[in-house]
């Protein structure tokens, strides 16, 4: 859906604007600015307004910036961008951008889109600043307007930063969460904290103070705490000043317990007394001796702190008399994360330690009239405050409500005659006249204050009236996530035009309320909102909705933790076919390409009626199912008939007596089976068996035992020594050739190498699972 990398709405209403200068600095001349020498110290303003393409030196004329955002095609342009010289002095990148997704994503942007112009002045870096700048900005663009395939897992620890720094000014925490566990877990491995340079560790405890890990950062202040000395607890990145002040009364306190020990034992040696002539001045020189060479003044010092130690020097082996003491000691009390104000209320009361580096010039212009702003989600069914679309869903929760399923979907339903008096009596009621009424739906939308309110909702109420719950969404956001919206408001439909409050409506019908809700949460970047896990039902009817609204990219991310966590594959064998084909659908829906072969592979042997479901999955993955099932099916039947007709055509035996009785035991084994003998013209049986017990019954036939009354010894046909040569040759069968997740048109996009990767493993497993599932069920 995204059209080129900086274009993140095709219909996007401002441009975002990205300006680099090789010049050393660049001063804005505002109205009301008493000149360049005066300002030359002052900090930017934020909300400057400017004039677009005009920014002025120190000294100088005005100059225009060259716009290179057509140059930059892909992430490596933006990597690649080489000196300033390649494109002349003064350069700028444009980033097509919506202003409702800005707003809603980000209160500092929102208070931007609301001006003619904004201008954020945040100066001029280096090249490599510039571009890695450049290259954040991109990624969390790409967050806010759900290009989620665009946006890296893992990153470098300095364009985290940059991001970082980025997320935490424009105060858009919410958009990035689903991100923020892969990013942070990329640039902070807890076995590798201990032996990172302070710089390091500092970087790592601001990233973690913005995402608000407080496991990352609780062992980063600790060993921040422990390897630091007087003064050196200092960083350029905006952490607040309380945290940094904090830490370091924490380490001077701790050194200072430390150091009272110490100097307590020195004076206990010194003034003290022992019966052994030796003992107090052998540990007291000892102990002078130690203090001296770790450079600790002797007598102790007043009011001046030791500046050239940290705790684990002082903890050291040559000054470890009170280690196990300190062990004991809580070095982090009070300088935890939950010990802090959260991250925006704390950075909105306090000024940064350091003032931050300047960095790129960005200027926000508009291009067509602001969209409608929004804000912060205020209640369960409000997205957007300022939203410019209802949603209305009628008869909510219909499938949870349904009484049964449809006799379809059970693998052992025997297919019932068409009733065609039934049905034209159907078909006459559609054409009837007078019973195509108004329905008249009951708002409940009122009544709705908590999520469990949403789960308990029926399509019905009590007087029997059809229900109706409103949804009040951004179209923006809609039609950006989702083509089948865009469609809708965008195209000549109903939806398209507005009603008599000048909102447009679009109305569905009997999907989930609670999925609903948890899919526009995720359009409208409502993250924290969003479950990480769900129950198997509602990730069914998410996987409908998905499915059904084509917002494949927006969701991916959410999805990979649901079924991570609803779904484990060692329970696929065990479940029932209703079970197995949900999971099939949503494997389908997500382009999950093992676990839709390994679902794939359970149907076909464990299915024994036609393969059909009421769920969205397309006929032709079905109907190559049940062809597949029939044709397996089949071949077992092919070789058991063949059997039987090999003793009863034919003689089979090595004599008469043994083909007579070999025939009888194949033919009571089979009635007692089910099968018919002779054989039905109508083919039945292969929609009344599935492959599994077939290969069971195949494997465990019953030879007779008896013997010629000319000799004791038993008789020594089997039905075995028949039967194994085609059942190894079955066993070696892919069940699942032409109908894996890549023989049919995939439904999300799914690089060719990744699926070729999948196939090989997926048959490495099927024959393994083969020859343990069959190969362990032979007849002795």
């Amino acid at each position: 859906m995204k059209p080129s990398l900086l274009v993140f709405n095709p219909n996007g209403d401002i441009d975002l604007i990205l300006r680099k200068s090789s010049a050393q600095r660049i001063q804005k001349v505002t109205r009301g600015s008493s000149g360049p020498d005066d300002a030359a110290d002052e900090e930017p303003i934020d909300d400057t307004a400017a004039t677009e393409g005009e920014v002025e030196y120190q000294q100088g004329p005005p100059v225009e910036f060259k716009n290179i955002s057509s140059s930059i095609h892909t992430v490596e342009d933006l990597r690649n961008l080489g000196s300033m010289k390649e494109h002349g002095q003064h350069v700028e990148l444009r980033y097509r951008v919506s202003s409702a997704h800005l707003a809603l994503a980000s209160p500092v942007f929102k208070s931007m889109v609301t001006e003619s112009f904004a201008t954020i002045d945040l100066s001029s870096r280096s090249t490599s600043g510039f571009r890695r700048y450049a290259e954040a900005l991109l990624i969390l663009l790409d967050v806010i307007h759900g290009h989620h395939k665009s946006v890296p897992k893992a990153m470098c620890l300095k364009l985290l930063i940059e991001l970082s720094r980025l997320i935490d000014n424009h105060k858009c925490h919410e958009a990035v969460e689903m991100f923020v566990d892969h990013w942070v877990g990329s640039i902070i491995d807890e076995k590798k904290i201990k032996g990172s340079s302070m710089n390091t560790n500092m970087s790592r405890l601001y990233i973690s103070w913005v995402f608000a890990k407080g496991e990352y950062f609780n062992l980063l202040a600790l060993q921040i705490l422990l390897e630091s000395t007087a003064g050196s607890i200092q960083t350029d990145l905006p952490l607040p000043a309380t945290i940094l002040e904090a830490l370091e009364h924490r380490r001077e306190a701790i050194v200072n317990q430390v150091l009272d020990k110490i100097y307590w034992l020195l004076e206990e040696l010194w003034s003290g007394d022992c019966t052994r002539e030796s003992c107090y001045p052998l540990a007291l020189g000892t102990l002078m001796k130690r203090m001296r060479s770790f450079g600790l003044e002797i007598p102790r010092p007043v009011n001046r702190p030791i500046k050239e130690k940290s705790i684990l020097q002082l903890l050291e082996k040559k000054m470890r008399h009170w280690e196990k003491e300190m062990s004991q000691t809580d070095i982090c009390d009070g300088v935890r994360l939950r010990d802090f104000e959260s991250a925006q209320s704390t950075q909105e009361g306090n000024e940064p330690s350091r003032k931050r580096k300047r960095e790129a010039s960005v200027i926000i212009t508009n291009t067509r009239p602001l969209a409608a702003s929004t804000g912060m989600k205020p209640s369960l069914l409000l997205f957007a405050p300022k939203g410019d679309t209802d949603i209305i869903l009628r008869q909510p929760n219909s499938r949870s409500h349904q009484n049964s399923l449809p006799q379809a979907a059970d693998p052992n339903a025997v297919p019932e005659e068409n009733d065609e008096h039934a049905e034209q009596e159907l078909q006459d009621d559609q054409n009837d006249p007078q019973l195509h009424v108004t329905e008249e739906f009951n708002d409940v939308t009122a009544s709705i204050e908590s999520l469990n309110d949403l789960k308990s909702l029926k399509p019905f109420n009590e007087h029997g009236q059809n229900v109706e719950l409103c949804y009040r969404v951004s179209s923006a956001h809609l039609m950006l996530a989702s083509p089948v919206f865009r469609a809708m408001l965008d195209g000549p439909f109903q939806e398209s035009s507005r009603n008599q409050d000048g909102r447009f409506e679009v109305k569905t019908s009997e999907c989930s309320a609670e999925a609903l809700l948890v899919l526009l949460n995720i359009m409208h970047g409502h993250h924290r909102d969003v479950p990480k896990t769900m129950e198997f039902s509602l990730l069914t009817e998410m996987a409908i909705l998905v499915d059904y609204y084509e917002c494949h990219e927006i969701v991916e991310m959410f999805a990979e933790n649901w079924i991570a966590s609803t779904i484990q594959e060692d329970e696929i064998e065990g479940s029932d076919y209703q079970t197995n084909i949900s999971r099939l659908f949503i494997s389908w829906v997500f382009g999950k390409i093992e676990l839709f072969n390994s679902v794939v592979y359970s149907i076909l042997k464990l299915t024994a009626g036609p393969i059909q479901t009421d769920l969205p999955l397309p006929s032709t993955i079905l109907d190559s199912l049940e062809r597949c099932r029939q044709s397996l099916t089949q071949k077992f039947l092919d070789s058991i008939y063949e059997l039987l007709d090999s003793f009863w055509s034919r003689d089979e035996g090595c004599d008469a007596e043994c083909t007579a009785i070999m025939l009888g035991m194949l033919i009571k084994q089979m009635l007692r089976f089910g099968l018919e003998v002779p054989r039905p013209m109508s083919g039945r049986p292969a929609q009344e068996k599935n492959l599994l017990h077939l290969y069971e019954f195949s494997a465990q036939l019953k030879s007779p035992r008896w013997s010629h009354v000319s000799s004791s010894n038993a008789h020594g046909c089997r039905f075995s020594t028949i039967t194994e040569p085609w059942l190894e040759t079955l066993s070696n069968v892919d069940i699942c050739h032409g109908v894996r997740f890549e023989d049919f048109k995939l439904g999300t996009s799914v690089p060719k190498d990744v699926a070729s990767e999948f196939l090989k493993k997926d048959m490495r497993k099927r024959k393994r699972s083969n020859r343990d599932l069959f190969r362990g069920r032979r007849s002795a």
